[in-house]
């Protein structure tokens, strides 16, 4: 029986099938539409190349920060490219804004540190830094795994999501603290304010009952005493 075979080209046309398939879904189950306004997959019907496969990459991107810039862009004779993108990222402007110098300083470290990947199968490297305007990725040489580097994105994305959440979370459990805080001090203070309001109320009418029943038994004693005077004047 003749055995079959795929030559090198269709082995490398089904990779970047498959690669793409692996960014499609990646997008997908992270959250992002790519079903109301569908992402072209293939253009030739009769042949898939590293174009269609890197078209399917960027347009996962613009997905999922919600555009790109193209910097810079070269194509090299071994069929890679070097290009930098600059994809808008206002998390991490609402991240910086939540912590102390020396916390945005470390996490702009690590941030810068992850996005330095190489691929798994080919020799093409992601290289990053933030600006102001968000992350500055560069992209040199070529590869068949470009779905690595939708992941380290995305990667990066919820690991800054997940620092806003757990810093917003702190937040409002210190407001809430100051606030029971605050709150008891009020009704602690209500408190002391109306009872120091009721103590010279209820001292002035104790010393009104007490003058009061001093005279009514003054009065009594000089009646009765008077009584005895006119019982001994009769006498």
């Amino acid at each position: 029986m003749e055995g079959s075979y795929f030559s090198s080209e269709e082995v490398l046309q089904l990779q970047s099938q498959f690669d793409s398939l692996i960014m499609l879904k990646m997008t997908h189950d992270a959250g992002f539409d790519i079903c109301s306004i569908s992402i072209n997959y293939i253009s030739n019907p009769y042949y898939f190349d590293s174009d269609d496969q890197l078209s399917v990459f960027y347009e996962c991107i613009s997905r999922i920060f919600g555009s790109y810039e193209i910097d810079e862009r070269e194509f090299e004779e071994t069929g890679g490219e070097s290009i930098t993108l600059t994809l808008p990222f206002p998390q991490m402007s609402e991240l910086l804004s939540l912590l102390s110098p020396k916390e945005e300083s470390m996490i702009i470290q690590r941030i810068n540190q992850m996005m330095r990947i190489d691929s798994n199968y080919g020799d093409r490297e992601m290289t990053g830094k933030l600006s102001s305007d968000g992350l500055v990725i560069s992209f040199l040489g070529y590869s068949d795994d470009n779905h690595t580097f939708l992941a380290q994105l995305l990667k990066i994305r919820y690991a800054v999501q997940e620092l806003i959440d757990s810093k917003k979370e702190k937040l409002m459990q210190r407001l809430r603290s100051v606030l029971i805080h605050k709150i008891g001090q009020e009704l602690l203070s209500t408190k002391i304010k109306t009872e120091a309001a009721k103590d010279p109320v209820q001292d002035q009418a104790l010393d009104v009952t007490i003058c009061s029943s001093a005279v009514q038994q003054d009065t009594f004693l000089s009646k009765k005493t008077k009584n005895h005077r006119e019982a001994d004047e009769v006498a």
